[in-house]
């Protein structure tokens, strides 16, 4: 796991990691410091800028609107870190 950034959120923060061993698509797992929820955003290493939400876990626990699109955000501009983290997957297709 490679810890990318981690996001100031209203009401708590959230851990922006890229976890080597985990299955397609690539993606940027975003945890909640107060182990509510998880968010996945997926990358491409094809196109420059897609970025696009994958899931909440639990979905009960959904952060909102404003929290994911700030970690959209945060995804986008890391992009280059993430494709670098991005383990076999990024060996692949390089």
């Amino acid at each position: 796991m490679s810890t990318i950034e981690v996001v100031t959120l209203r009401g708590g923060s959230a851990k922006i990691s890229i976890q080597t061993r985990e299955h397609c698509p690539p993606h940027a797992t975003c945890r909640d410091t107060g182990g509510q929820w998880i968010v996945r955003i997926s990358f491409s290493f094809a196109y420059p800028t897609a970025v696009g939400l994958v899931d909440v876990m639990p979905s009960q626990n959904n952060p909102g609107i404003a929290a994911i699109n700030a970690l959209v955000a945060a995804v986008e501009q890391k992009l280059h870190e993430c494709r670098a983290y991005g383990g076999p997957i990024s060996e692949t297709i390089r």
